[in-house]
């Protein structure tokens, strides 16, 4: 399968959870745990997790990158509320696509 059918593929997959994981990141409380959701929105969430943690730990290599993903006063509940809500969206999908790929 080439890119595009496996990002849609994944993008279809996930986007049925978008909803639920998207309300508990905005009523999470910084310094508590993720509210608990249905086991296949917890199952996504921590994709995005895992794929944020994967982007950053390739990112911050690169010199001169520091804070790419956003404002550089943003805090850290910012950064992370940003990771799993819109950056998944815009960049994260793609990488965990790439990923499945390189797994088959």
């Amino acid at each position: 399968m080439g890119l595009e059918a496996v990002l849609a593929e994944t993008r279809l997959r996930c986007a049925e959870y978008d909803l639920e994981i998207s309300a508990s990141v905005k009523a999470w409380e910084w310094g508590k745990p993720l509210a608990t959701i249905s086991a296949e929105a917890q199952m996504w969430r921590y994709v995005r997790l895992n794929s944020a943690a994967m982007w950053l730990g390739m990112t911050v290599e690169v010199p001169g990158l520091a804070r790419v993903w956003g404002e550089p006063q943003a805090t850290d509940e910012e950064v992370v509320r940003w990771l799993l809500a819109e950056w998944w969206q815009q960049g994260g999908i793609l990488l965990r696509s790439l990923y499945e790929m390189g797994a088959e």
